[in-house]
């Protein structure tokens, strides 16, 4: 049975050098280097990655946090324990400085089913979700940047996330991406232009909070909470795997 894990991993540098959230796609390339081969190679065909990655600064603990999540069973035995095995100093060529990887810690996990058990299972009380982009986070729609989180391509990165790694459920409606934008409304937002720099190309990208209004649906008002969850672990948009896309989540009642 497929599961999803979070791995974080705190990040420093000697004399105070600001860690950047484009860093992500430098430790991306690193880990790379970590795992077998033959399971990067594989991945490099597959059009969703069974992984995100990120980093960020987390207020509450003071600290930079490299945070790893994974989609599936091979996912986990193969890039969180190459994540967790990492020397616990490296250098970054790209970059020009030693990089401190310290306290790891497993900061969440569950299966498919307890997650989709979570809400499918039991009553969905909540009226509205707020999701915190945590780094910067862009769509692709016809060939072109996407900068504003439009509701359909948020459900419907999600339900591609999940419909190519859960192993039970299923949540492949042809029109489900516009149903559940129609179940909900923008009830509030605060987000500003943040791009993303991969390999000296800046990506258009946008970060902040967006508050969607749940219409009284029931069904719907379940799978967008558990997509919602589940974006913690899969990120949203594009470039994930990268750096991108990072989000938490607020369920909230009115």
């Amino acid at each position: 049975m497929n599961s999803l894990k979070t791995l974080e991993i705190i990040l420093s540098t000697e004399n105070n050098i600001k860690i950047k959230q484009s860093i992500g796609s430098v430790l991306h390339g690193m880990l790379m280097e970590h795992i077998n081969p033959d399971y990067a190679a594989l991945m490099h065909t597959q059009t969703i990655r069974p992984y995100s990655q990120s980093v960020y600064f987390d207020k509450e603990k003071g600290k930079t946090v490299w945070r790893i999540s994974t989609f599936d069973k091979t996912a986990e035995a193969e890039i969180l324990q190459a994540a967790i095995q990492l020397p616990e100093k490296v250098f970054l060529k790209q970059k020009g400085f030693d990089l401190s990887l310290g306290k790891r810690e497993i900061i969440r996990a569950c299966t498919y089913d307890e997650l989709t058990e979570k809400y499918f299972a039991n009553e969905c009380n909540f009226n509205a979700v707020e999701f915190k982009f945590i780094t910067s986070t862009s769509f692709k729609q016809n060939g072109n940047y996407v900068i504003y989180p439009q509701q359909a391509l948020l459900f419907n990165s999600l339900l591609n996330k999940w419909n190519a790694f859960s192993d039970q459920i299923k949540l492949e409606d042809k029109n489900l991406a516009a149903e559940l934008a129609e179940a909900t409304f923008v009830a509030n937002y605060n987000l500003s232009l943040n791009n993303f720099s991969v390999s000296a190309t800046m990506i258009p990208a946008f970060r902040g909070k967006y508050l969607l209004k749940l219409k009284n649906n029931i069904m719907t008002k379940k799978i967008i909470c558990l997509l919602a969850d589940f974006s913690k672990y899969s990120g949203v948009g594009i470039k994930n795997a990268l750096g991108m896309g990072s989000v938490d989540v607020n369920f909230i009642k009115w």
